[in-house]
């Protein structure tokens, strides 16, 4: 029997580690592209040291990583420990659901958007105001964007929401 795509999920998020410069993946995320299916990667706690995407971009091949940040210090969040257990954790894999959560929002206002639109929405409305340690990797400073250390800068749902509003309303 066929697969019923009308059960398919609109955002994949993904946190998983090691396997840097891996590309056995890269056809099934080509695959939820096509399918209008969003994906979402946490990219590691491997830095600060440039050329660590596993954290830090860019990748081994020299692409743009990361393509976006979002927040991801002493975010409380459930823990394996019990059914009601909390606890505070630092690092990509506690940012990469931010980036979800409001990929998920931006679908659940307008269920139409594709990838591409989503991604748009997202990486054009960040905040580029930020505090860092002045890296510069690949001579790109993280004053300049997109960069290797916050990507296109960090998510900022309102303005994503903002902007998509304004798209809505044309």
């Amino acid at each position: 029997s066929k697969p019923d795509c009308s059960k398919a999920p609109h955002v994949v998020s993904n946190s998983w580690g090691g396997g840097r410069g891996t590309t056995w993946y890269e056809p099934v995320i080509e695959a939820w592209v096509a399918g209008g299916i969003v994906p979402v990667f946490s990219i590691g706690n491997s830095g600060p040291r440039c050329d660590t995407a596993n954290s830090v971009g860019p990748t081994v091949d020299k692409r743009m990583k990361p393509d976006i940040s979002a927040p991801g210090s002493e975010v409380i969040s459930a823990y394996h420990t019990s059914d009601d257990a909390y606890r505070s954790l630092s690092g990509t894999s506690m940012a990469a659901p931010h980036v979800s959560g409001v990929v998920a929002l931006l679908l659940t206002r307008n269920e139409q958007l594709d990838v591409g639109n989503v991604k748009d929405l997202l990486f054009k409305n960040t905040d580029k105001d930020l505090v860092s340690a002045g890296t510069s990797c690949e001579g790109i400073g993280d004053d300049v964007f997109p960069n290797h250390v916050f990507g296109s800068g960090r998510l900022n749902a309102l303005k994503s929401v903002q902007a998509q509003t304004k798209m809505l309303t044309k």
